[in-house]
């Protein structure tokens, strides 16, 4: 079963800049936004601050604590090569999150980051420039000394062969061949970047909204914005960041993680595959926010538009459905649709567990959340988000649910590069999405961009 939203129209982030700011000598890596001059992200080593824990014992001991690793200072002692896959614990001051990293992604990076790690690198390491919507950046180290050390110890390039998506961990750069320590979280979808070579090393697995909570209240570094200045990192330390800067975020500690002490995953909700358990009765109101990887939107829904949609969307939501789900018909104009979930088996689960119409009470204006349909009573998981204001579809039976109260300009900068599905335009076949599920969008639609969670919030 096909759904489809019927017109009755004919339809069919941030750039990183390579440069070398050379007024002081020190080396700065970064990128921009995309229409905007912006300085780029510096390599600088931070040294761990003494906290109380690490100072010797007052107390008699059996024997001296373990001075800091050679390669600390000197990074020829730093080579080790890294496990196909590994996983980095950084505790920060705002809470924990785990990054896994691959060296079949980047090996150089990944060795690189595998050595930052084991030599205790991370210790009181501050993330100095933070942009919403863009990218945290970090690697600078606090002790001056262990900066300097660090500052020329390249690493040659990796191939591109991942995506700078949200969550995704990757090197800063000064230019071909100029990667040291500093690396960067995309905030949002970054695709942009690949081109220009930066090389995703890992992505972050657990704790992203530790991550989206970092402070960034100081925007730009100087001197194109308010933030701290990386030649002055390099140079003074944290000393200069935690007199001038008080508000920033710091790395307490990085550790390479054992597999027992990984988060454990979460099981699948039983109704992800039988739709009968899913059937709770949804509150008078409720919003969804939805992560994507363009960014968040937040949906307001409402029982009295709707009762029987605004039920599924809730336990939609509730069993975990919209995970990993893409945007796979965005036309310019009229609306952008999802749903089909990428696991097929799933997908086979809920094709069939139809919901009876609502009346028609809101209109399809521009922001309005509505299930797509086959026909009457046909409405399953598949839903539309108005790109305008499409009230010939009210007459149709298409009830709207709710409606986009925060994030419309990441619902409208989802891809629609192409278009109306199949057979009628080059876009994906819905027949085959729920056949074949995210295997056949990934690898025959990789510009499409997808829902990576979605929960109910206050």
């Amino acid at each position: 079963m096909t759904a489809r939203v019927v017109s009755a129209r004919a339809a069919s982030s941030a750039i990183i800049c390579l440069g070398l700011l050379g007024c002081t000598g020190a080396k700065q890596e970064g990128f921009t936004k995309q229409g905007e001059e912006k300085a780029t992200p510096a390599e600088d080593k931070a040294a761990p601050a003494k906290s109380p824990e690490s100072e010797p014992a007052a107390a008699p001991k059996p024997s001296e604590p373990a001075g800091p690793h050679p390669g600390l200072a000197d990074p020829a002692k730093a080579t080790e090569q890294a496990p196909d896959t590994f996983h980095v614990k950084f505790t920060t001051t705002k809470g924990d999150f785990v990054v896994e990293a691959s060296r079949a992604w980047a090996p150089n990076g990944a060795d690189r980051l595998y050595n930052l790690v084991k030599i205790g690198y991370f210790k009181d390491v501050a993330f100095f420039r933070a942009i919403e919507g863009f990218m945290v950046q970090f690697g600078i180290h606090g002790d001056p000394a262990l900066s300097a050390a660090w500052r020329s110890a390249n690493i040659p390039d990796d191939p591109v062969k991942e995506s700078n998506g949200k969550g995704y961990v990757t090197f800063a750069t000064a230019g071909p061949n100029t990667r040291t320590t500093q690396l960067f979280i995309n905030f949002g979808n970054n695709k942009n970047l690949d081109s220009m070579g930066f090389a995703p090393v890992g992505r972050v697995v657990h704790g992203m909204e530790v991550v989206e909570s970092l402070y960034k209240g100081y925007g730009e570094g100087a001197p194109r914005g308010r933030g701290p200045d990386q030649s002055r990192i390099q140079s003074e330390g944290n000393a200069y960041l935690k007199r001038d800067f008080p508000n920033l975020d710091y790395i307490r500690s990085a550790t390479i993680m054992k597999p027992d002490e990984m988060p454990k995953a979460t099981a699948p909700h039983p109704a992800l595959k039988d739709p009968s358990k899913a059937t709770e009765k949804a509150p008078d109101t409720f919003k969804v926010k939805f992560t994507t990887t363009k960014g968040d939107f937040v949906v307001e829904a409402n029982r009295a538009w709707a009762p029987n949609g605004a039920d599924r969307l809730y336990n939609l939501v509730k069993v975990g459905y919209f995970k990993d789900l893409a945007f796979f018909r965005a036309i310019q104009g009229f609306m952008v649709q999802f749903g089909i979930h990428g696991d097929p088996a799933v997908s086979a689960a809920w094709r069939r567990a139809n919901i009876q119409d609502d009346p028609v009470k809101e209109s399809n204006a521009k922001g309005y959340v509505t299930f797509a349909t086959a026909g009457p009573n046909t409405r399953t998981t598949q839903l539309f988000i108005n790109y305008a204001d499409n009230r010939n579809l009210d007459s149709m039976g298409f009830s709207p649910v709710g409606k986009v109260v925060q994030g419309m300009e990441v619902v409208e900068s989802l891809h629609k590069g192409y278009g109306e599905g199949a057979p009628r335009g080059r876009g994906p076949d819905q027949g085959r999405v729920q056949g074949e599920g995210n295997a056949y969008l990934k690898r025959d639609f990789p510009n499409l961009d997808y829902i990576q969670s979605a929960t109910i919030v206050e």
